[in-house]
């Protein structure tokens, strides 16, 4: 079985197996502890690996073509058992102040030499990432706890009417309907991630507090852990704690979120710290979060595929490599880059929103909020048009129209 795997620089991390039903929940809590601690010494990096995976995916994704260039999937031209293994665990990381394209990669992944299948896939992910990466206005530190539940294999495959039907036709055809390979196994759970967030109205305010500022970690139970420069110099700041799930959602969590403040002024911050803590008592607790993630519904969190050949359908690969135009990729890149800085913006204004007391700048924020949401629908659009297009004249249209269309944004 072929692993699409990366290396990935996580800065420190902890991995606990649960097995059916127990935690060492003290180790946990204890490393949570020593991953702050650490954190405000030495921010040294170590390598470990990750799969890739679509947003979207889903347990009935497997037998789905693929095409291996372009990451685009196509239809089941094999079948078979579903086979469930694996037991559970649970992983502590502490992925500290991340750029975009580090925890893009570091999260997600991407796929091999062409198109990256994140962005066409329906964008989720490109707003995961800028909820938990730093930006030119924004410093950010990020915890990830993730859950791993049972992998799933499909075992004793068979040709689907559809792959039997093109084991005659023309490469082009089985190209177009199979791909030139089929998702083979998924792994599935949940991964919660906890950022603490600054927001600045200006670059120049991020620059002077990450090059004067020496301890950065956000995440701290007291404010007398930060020193009078910290305060100078994030005084104009806005303070979020945001919580990002792909599956592991719970109730309870929701409800922590809810019912307790998650934008805070540097001079009412206390109010979000409590918030942070009452979130770390339930993720970490001895009768919170891991109790009730047996009711939460799990999620893909990565697949492989296998070439049709090295599963026996030899007439499924085609005699030479799949080709796709590369535009594709340059139009990909303008999509990302673009709804990246759209959702920078959409956070920053939220957090502005949440704090302002003045009713005229409360207004000006909200017609902004309006501008990115309008922009979203627009690029949302295009990508849904490139996802399902195979002309790549026809992408590029789409693109260009929603980037004519954006309008601009101030915070």
């Amino acid at each position: 079985m072929k692993k699409i795997t990366t290396i990935l620089p996580i800065m420190h991390s902890a991995h606990y197996d649960i097995g059916s039903s127990v935690i060492n929940k003290a180790a946990l809590k204890s490393s949570l502890l020593g991953f702050l601690t650490a954190s405000l010494i030495s921010l040294s990096s170590q390598g470990m690996t990750a799969e890739y995976i679509a947003d979207n995916a889903q347990l009935a994704w497997l037998g789905l073509g693929v095409d291996s260039r372009s990451g685009f999937k196509k239809q089941a031209c094999v079948t078979g058992h579903w086979k469930k293994a694996g037991d559970t665990s649970i992983e502590l990381s502490y992925l500290g102040s991340r750029q975009v394209k580090d925890t893009m990669e570091q999260v997600f992944g991407k796929i091999k030499g062409g198109v990256n299948v994140i962005i066409f896939s329906g964008s989720v992910s490109v707003s995961m990432t800028s909820r938990i990466s730093e930006n030119k206005t924004t410093a950010a530190s990020t915890l990830k706890l993730a859950y791993n539940g049972p992998n799933y294999t499909l075992e004793n495959r068979r040709l689907t009417s559809l792959g039997q039907a093109m084991t005659h036709a023309d490469p082009t055809s089985v190209m177009s309907n199979c791909g030139d390979e089929f998702i083979y196994h998924m792994d599935t759970g949940g991964e919660v991630y906890v950022t603490a967030k600054l927001h600045f109205k200006s670059k120049e305010a991020y620059k002077k507090f990450v090059t004067k500022v020496k301890v950065r970690v956000l995440f701290v139970k007291k404010t007398k852990t930060y020193t009078k420069e910290w305060y100078n110099y994030a005084e104009d700041a806005v303070y979020s704690i945001n919580v990002v799930t792909k599956g592991g959602n719970t109730p309870k969590l929701k409800q922590l979120l809810r019912d307790n403040p998650q934008y805070c002024k540097i001079e009412n911050i206390n109010d979000c710290f409590n918030t942070a803590n009452l979130l770390f008592a339930y993720l970490f607790g001895d009768n919170g979060y891991h109790q009730d993630l047996s009711a939460a519904p799990m999620k893909v969190l990565s697949f492989d595929t296998r070439r049709y050949d090295d599963s026996g359908h030899f007439a499924l690969n085609p005699p030479n490599e799949p080709y796709v135009d590369p535009g594709f990729k340059i139009q990909e890149e303008k999509i990302k880059i673009t709804l990246l800085k759209q959702y920078d913006y959409q956070q920053s204004l939220q957090a502005f929103y949440a704090v302002e007391s003045n009713n005229v700048q409360k207004e000006k924020y909200a017609e902004e909020i309006a501008k990115v949401e309008h922009n979203l629908t627009e690029l949302h659009q295009a990508t849904v048009t490139c996802q399902a297009a195979s002309a790549f004249v026809v992408c590029r249209a789409a693109v260009d129209q929603a980037m004519a269309n954006l309008y601009p944004v101030q915070i």
